[in-house]
């Protein structure tokens, strides 16, 4: 009798497009930023009627966080969107899987 082998890759599943788990994390970071954002116009609009030195470094300090915090929070929604298109690309590879078919000729004499 005699066998043969065959490998081949397979596709469990169809691909799917995971990147959207990433949309609540990056809504809250939206909401993080829209409060931040007007602290930031609150406490600007109520420094502007005052003058002074310690008036102007407050302000400073103020424009400089804001400045801060807004770079991280686009890094932290790119980030979340890679990180989210790396999970889509592992959970699709784990889809496909090399199969090894191990099987017997039979022949009809």
């Amino acid at each position: 009798m005699d066998s043969g082998t065959e490998k081949i890759h397979y596709q469990f599943e169809s691909f799917k497009d995971l990147t959207k788990k990433a949309n609540p994390f990056i809504r809250y970071l939206e909401q993080l930023e829209e409060s931040s954002r007007k602290l930031h116009l609150l406490t600007e609009n109520e420094l502007s009627s005052n003058e002074g030195l310690i008036i102007d470094k407050a302000e400073e300090k103020i424009r400089e966080r804001t400045e801060y915090q807004q770079l991280y929070y686009e890094t932290c929604k790119s980030s979340m969107k890679n990180m989210a298109a790396k999970y889509t690309d592992i959970v699709n590879d784990m889809n496909f899987q090399k199969i090894t078919l191990h099987y017997d000729i039979i022949k009809n004499d």
